[in-house]
């Protein structure tokens, strides 16, 4: 175009420094450039602005004032003539100090260790390399955490990024937005969210592990360019902050047990609940049947709501001594579910009375009864529950089944009591649903033809020491051949966490193999087994410091014989030897194919998932066509057995009905929604109007030799009415 455009900063921006230039594209075959500048709209649109003649694009308009709005103009010349230009605007950054609440721990990565510093920072942008943050913190081992509320100016998507060594996270709406937990070097991990203009709640946390430490957390949107984010946004105000249901939660239970972390570790909580929003949010402790009372526990019970409705919720801090007490908190919302919910297990917890085995009744006393409710012995520090909080259906818990058939017991039962909706007859409900899946690795599998890429989700423990945890895309592998892929994306769950190809003995967790491709911590990896069941006999790693290798990268093995090479590629087309060719004893026949591990332990149920594109294999394989077989090797998975549910009346009589899938139901490695026929239960001779206990159960009480063991899910049982 003639007229000058795509202005810098934005027309419209916001949050402008002091020492901005402008710039522009110029208009087409422009010579001279005329610029108009000031902050009276009207002298820049009549050209009595200050007027500066520019040989370039660019502009420096000197120092510029806080908190204040400029318009300026660009007319271009060329030998067309004056093309005047549009009246542009940006405003500078606003004037004032805020901040964040922060707490220095003593641990790295332990947000709960001890305290070591409590204090107000005024924004997040820190280099600890030679000196601690406080003289009671060891400058190489310590965590942060920083809350209180970012003020949004405008409606617009927004960018958060962390530049951090070591690991650091970013919540804002209580939503997670930035992840780059771990220890590694100083790298930049961004994420999106959307938000009207208004004031939000924001949590950043932050770990250092040894060497270097430091942080900045910079924020950017179509009108704010990319800085750290200044203090006069922040406030150190810290309200009650949502922990479930999610906001905005769909298919809650009538009875929720709602719950919420306090702003101050001896605040009492004001908590208000109903159906309207905007009497919720102008509720007083006068105001009765919202009202629910001043709770000294962050959490409560809410019983008999409405099938079906939206709910609104909010607690107020009540803190002793602070002059703004009380703190009025959010508005929250949920919407119980249509259907009658019996248990969907978000109600436990790790407190008597509320803990899974104290409501459901297991054979934990019982030898002829192979049933244990929930996990025995979770271990607390390391963020483990009675209950389920990885494989979930629906929420945030589900209800671990333990069951062995393998002893004495052939049969594995735990019954629940049935407290709420003992009429089954009402509501027009027909069926009974019940959600299970079995102990199997969690993960997806999805290939996209047109790209030729695969989209690889896996947990795994790693593909190292005596045995490995991986999620392998395969085929079969005659004689000599040639791997070759381009890992595009891997998520850092940990920073040995891997993606790349593999050829490979058999697929036992200690086969023998060679594996080449990307380690999280920034670099490419050669590593191999070269004695089943043993230690790995080698790696190599490039580069060694600092890990700075980014994706996509390409990654190729050679088999020739039993000598392996392993190469990697900026471009698929100019390869560097990984490490050098490496002796690794193999059968004839072989697996070969892509290899994806999360890295993380046996009870974390964490993924990783990775994007590889365009693998191609050269020798005798098996089959032709994409890969479209998966297995996760090393990982546990439950034996078969008969699954079923038993339902009981208040007069005794039971009926029984078989899981279809049986046997291999428990061995489901997806949820699967059982829906069980009401009639099919009344037909044995069963008051549906009044239902006592719902057991499930894993066995056969006539097997006269032993069955399986293993651990069976259930999440969200309910009574429905489907359509028929």
């Amino acid at each position: 175009p003639g007229t000058a455009h795509n202005p810098v900063p934005a027309d419209g921006a916001m949050f402008v420094g002091s020492d901005q230039d402008l710039s522009w594209n110029a208009g087409l075959d422009a010579a001279m450039h005329y610029v108009y500048f000031g902050t009276d709209r009207d002298a820049v649109a009549g050209g009595t602005a200050q007027l500066s003649i520019a040989p370039e694009p660019t502009l420096d308009p000197g120092a510029l004032q806080d908190n204040t709005t400029y318009y300026w103009r660009v007319d271009e010349f060329s030998a067309a003539g004056l093309v005047p230009g549009e009246i542009w605007s940006f405003t500078t950054l606003p004037t004032g100090t805020g901040g964040l609440q922060a707490v220095y721990f003593s641990k790295s990565a332990d947000l709960d260790s001890a305290v070591q510093v409590s204090r107000v920072d005024s924004n997040i942008d820190f280099n600890w390399n030679t000196e601690a943050p406080a003289s009671t913190i060891d400058r190489e081992l310590f965590s942060v955490r920083w809350r209180g509320e970012i003020e949004i100016p405008a409606t617009d998507t927004y960018t958060f990024t962390t530049r951090s060594n070591d690991g650091s996270r970013i919540y804002v709406n209580d939503q997670l937005v930035v992840n780059d937990w771990g220890t590694h070097v100083a790298r930049d991990t961004s994420g999106t969210i959307a938000l009207d203009a208004g004031a939000y709640p924001i949590v950043v946390e932050y770990m250092q592990d040894g060497a270097n430490a430091n942080i900045v957390v910079s924020w950017e949107s179509s009108l704010i360019p990319k800085q750290p984010i200044p203090s006069v946004v922040l406030s150190p105000v810290v309200r009650a902050g949502l922990i479930a249901p999610a906001n905005g939660a769909a298919n809650v239970s009538q009875n929720p047990r709602l719950s919420w972390s306090a702003s101050d570790p001896d605040a009492q909580h004001d908590l208000y609940v109903g159906d309207d929003a905007d009497a919720v949010a102008q509720a007083t402790t006068a105001t009765g049947g919202i009202y629910k009372g001043t709770l000294d526990e962050t959490a409560s019970v809410v019983a008999d709501l409405q099938p079906g409705t939206s709910y609104y919720w909010r607690v107020d801090e009540v803190i002793a001594g602070d002059p703004q007490s009380p703190i009025k908190g959010n508005i929250w919302n949920f919407a119980t579910a249509s259907h009658l919910v019996l248990d969907d297990f978000e109600n436990y917890t790790d407190f008597t009375p509320d803990r899974i085995f104290e409501t459901w009744l297991d054979g934990w006393d019982d030898p002829q009864n192979g049933s244990t409710m929930g996990y025995a012995e979770p271990d607390f520090a390391a963020g483990e529950h009675f209950v389920e909080i990885g494989f979930v259906n629906g929420g945030l818990q589900s209800g671990p089944m333990q069951y062995d058939n393998t002893g004495t017991a052939r049969i594995s039962e735990a019954t629940l009591p049935v407290a709420s909706h003992t009429d089954w007859t009402t509501a027009d409900v027909d069926t009974l649903m019940v959600s299970y899946r079995g102990t199997a690795p969690h993960g997806d599998f999805v290939y996209d033809p047109d790209r030729d890429r695969y989209t690889i989700t896996a947990t795994g423990t790693g593909i190292g020491g005596a045995a490995d945890g991986f999620r392998f895309v395969y085929k079969q592998l005659n004689g000599d051949g040639v791997i070759t892929a381009r890992v595009d994306s891997l998520d850092n769950t940990n920073i040995d966490a891997m993606s790349g190809v593999m050829i490979r003995d058999t697929l036992d967790a200690g086969s023998v193999f060679a594996l080449c491709g990307f380690r999280a911590g920034g670099q490419a990896i050669l590593s191999w087994r070269t004695a089943a069941d043993t230690p790995i006999a080698g790696t190599v790693q490039e580069p060694q410091h600092p890990a700075t290798m980014v994706l996509p990268h390409w990654f190729k093995l050679t088999r020739q014989g039993n000598t392996i090479t392993a190469e990697h590629s900026l471009d698929g087309a100019a390869w560097e030897a990984l490490g050098t060719p490496t002796t690794v004893t193999l059968n004839q026949q072989v697996f070969v194919g892509l290899a994806v591990s999360a890295n993380v332990g046996e009870a974390n149920p964490a993924t990783t998932t990775s994007r590889v594109t365009t693998p191609t294999v050269t020798g005798a394989l098996d089959s032709a066509g994409p890969f479209d077989t998966f297995l996760d090797v090393g990982m546990p998975t439950n034996g078969a057995d008969d699954l079923y549910v038993i339902i009981e009346d208040t007069a005794g009589r039971t009926a029984v009905v078989i899981n279809p899938d049986s046997p291999t139901a428990v061995q489901s490695s997806v949820w699967v929604d059982w829906a069980i026929d009401l009639q099919a239960i009344a037909d044995q001779g069963v008051n549906l109007a009044g239902i006592k206990n719902l057991t499930i159960g894993v066995g056969s009480p006539a097997a006269s030799a032993p069955g399986g063991a293993g651990t069976l899910f259930i999440d969200d049982i309910g009574l429905h009415k489907t359509a028929k």
